[in-house]
């Protein structure tokens, strides 16, 4: 299948704020739904909702991943989610060598093929551990092949992070700051790194009208921003690159690579995986104060069997008033 990768860059350091449920908190990665939303929205801007039945039937999304571009020679080093499932291990692991390896949430693309290529469909485990230094190089959160060594200095400064940040609430009337419950904290999603090289974001997107509707949707997307807070400048991005590349989408499982949620038949489907609980309130142009239903949805590095398609959900509580939540599955098939 052949997939788009959407990279989107801003000449700031990279800061965005998705909500979990409350003000003072963020998630640890933007969701394939939350970037969906901001999709939808930018679309009825330039066309109108009669636009939207079509996009959401035909569109394939990704979560937002992590990634690093060399600003030398221009080389871009992205990230895919670590797959849910148990890997190989020795029982003289030291624990904190274990803990090391606990802490990896992203593979480099190429210790992801890998990875994949060890499984075990008996055991449903991989047969191979990312403490082989023969095979795999770790760095922080981040795991490389072996000889993708020389990229690895550029990972020392690297890391995708919550940061906790004060703010002051001031009375809308006088402009001054509040002198009771005025002090309060936000949490910010932070994406850095070092001088010599450049972080940005990326997502896979499968659509067949990318050129005549999703480009210029793109376009705008990058000023009207992802997620909260975005009148700070918060989830804005200066420009956007593509490339194409393709998924392997036969096989006898699937990793997802977005937040899915499965339709009834396909429970049965489940192999590995993490239930990611989404909330919030409605945004339709601005906030609203209506508030979606919470559900949970399959997080990223779930392992399914297919056939598995996921599907989206209507979250809104009122029933002349539809809110549509991502849920497909776009991921990686193997055997």
């Amino acid at each position: 299948m052949k997939c788009q990768v959407i990279k989107l860059f801003s000449r700031e350091t990279v800061r965005l704020h998705p909500g979990a449920g409350r003000m003072d908190r963020t998630e640890t990665i933007v969701h394939a739904d939350t970037l969906f939303s901001a999709i939808c929205n930018a679309l009825v801007k330039l066309y109108g909702e009669e636009s939207l039945s079509s996009f959401m039937n035909e569109v394939l999304l990704s979560s937002l991943f992590p990634a690093l571009r060399k600003r030398e020679t221009e080389t871009d080093l992205l990230f895919l989610p670590r797959p849910i499932a148990s890997v190989a291990q020795s029982e003289t692991t030291l624990l904190s060598q274990r803990k090391k390896e606990k802490k990896v949430g992203w593979l480099s693309w190429q210790a992801f093929a890998k990875l994949i290529s060890t499984f075990n469909s008996q055991n449903l485990s991989f047969d191979c551990s990312l403490l082989d230094e023969t095979i795999f190089t770790i760095e922080g959160k981040f795991a490389l092949l072996t000889e993708e060594k020389e990229t690895l200095k550029n990972l020392k400064k690297f890391y995708f992070s919550n940061k906790v940040e004060p703010h002051v609430s001031t009375d809308r009337e006088s402009g001054t700051a509040r002198k009771e419950g005025g002090l309060y904290f936000q949490e910010d999603l932070v994406l850095s790194s070092g001088e010599t090289t450049k972080p940005f974001l990326y997502f896979l997107v499968n659509y067949n009208q990318f050129e005549t509707l999703l480009s210029p949707v793109l376009n705008l997307l990058i000023e009207e921003g992802i997620g909260g807070e975005r009148h700070q400048g918060k989830g804005v991005f200066d420009w956007w690159e593509r490339e194409e590349v393709e998924i392997e989408n036969q096989g006898e499982y699937l990793i997802l690579f977005s937040t899915t949620l499965p339709a009834k038949e396909e429970i049965k489907n489940l192999v590995y995986y993490e239930l990611i609980p989404r909330r919030g309130f409605v945004y339709y142009h601005s906030p609203t104060t209506f508030y979606k239903k919470p559900i949970f949805k399959l997080g990223e590095g779930s392992i399914v069997r297919l056939p598995f398609r996921g599907c989206n959900v209507n979250v809104s509580w009122q029933k002349n008033y539809p809110v549509i939540s991502y849920g497909k599955a776009l991921g990686f098939a193997f055997s």
